[in-house]
């Protein structure tokens, strides 16, 4: 998601962050994160940067299906489910 975000929608740090924090706390409402909400803060914040540094696109909605077909599957459920 933050390849998304930072390289291909121009949005900064903060609105990468706000975005991101707020679908976290939504999947946290569906089934609590382990090991914490908290643990992910950090891990957004390196995320964002790294993607800010590296400038690398986002992997390709097709090539996520092949490299990760079960994630997928269990991802699109989610979609309809939860949309």
């Amino acid at each position: 998601m933050t390849p998304f975000l930072i390289v291909i929608k121009h949005l900064s740090f903060e609105e990468s962050y706000s975005i991101i924090k707020d679908w976290i706390v939504k999947c946290n409402r569906i089934e609590m994160l382990k090991p914490s909400i908290e643990y992910f803060d950090n891990k957004i914040k390196a995320a964002i940067s790294n993607s800010i540094q590296d400038r690398i696109p986002p992997i390709l909605q097709e090539n996520m299906k092949k490299k990760y077909p079960e994630w997928y599957k269990h991802f699109k459920e989610q979609i309809v489910l939860y949309g």
